[in-house]
């Protein structure tokens, strides 16, 4: 996903992120962006590999990120979380407040020019 990746390294002065590991193996990851004037950092992308869930990988992560924004003096932390993320955030505090879609907007398309 070349546009992640372009976007993640674009928002670098204001998010972290973090990767957990297994015997030398990547097999979670999340990151937190922290925008500038907001009370509220942001958690995203907290996911952890099938054959990895319930080993308190995704707990750790998320443990990280929340000390780091509370480090830097944010009051508050939110995610859109997806449902399989939703118990183990309501445990930590969370409430459910709404389902969310994601939608892409299609690029425009470009004017037809005058015949004649």
């Amino acid at each position: 996903m070349p546009w992640l990746a372009r976007s993640l390294a674009d928002a670098l002065p204001t998010t972290s992120h973090y990767l957990a590991y297994a015997h030398n193996t990547s097999v979670g990851t999340g990151w937190i962006d922290f925008p500038p004037g907001s009370n509220f950092a942001e958690l995203h992308g907290g996911a952890v590999l099938g054959d990895q869930r319930s080993r308190g990988f995704y707990s750790a992560l998320f443990d990280a990120r929340a000390a780091e924004a509370q480090q830097r003096g944010y009051a508050y932390l939110a995610v859109d979380a997806a449902p399989l993320s939703r118990p183990i955030l309501l445990r930590r505090g969370f409430q459910f407040i709404c389902e969310t879609a994601p939608w892409r907007h299609p690029a425009p398309v470009p004017p037809t020019p005058p015949s004649g």
